[in-house]
């Protein structure tokens, strides 16, 4: 299992600089993070690392009833939701 202090130490984890030319403005230097695992790119290095918990399984929080990880509150909290509506389903 990998971690996450593991791929942030690395030579390898500098942000790569993409120059884009956009319509009527100069060019702008942009920084994008990758994903060593899949090489999704994200425009935040908050982005990448909320991202990793997929690969690495490191989450926060769980939910009690069906196991699965979050790494933000407020997207656990909106998930258990789903839970007590299936219950409020199955008593009417």
């Amino acid at each position: 299992m990998m971690n996450f202090g593991e791929l942030d130490s690395t030579p390898e984890f500098n942000p790569i600089i993409i120059e884009e030319t956009a319509k009527c403005r100069q060019k702008e230097t942009i920084k994008y993070y990758y994903c060593k695992v899949c090489m999704a790119s994200f425009k935040s290095w908050t982005g990448r690392y909320y991202h990793m918990a997929k690969h690495t399984g490191q989450y926060k929080y769980f939910c009690d009833v069906c196991d699965k990880g979050f790494m933000k509150k407020d997207v656990f909290f909106k998930h258990k939701v789903v839970h007590s509506r299936q219950i409020e389903n199955i008593k009417v």
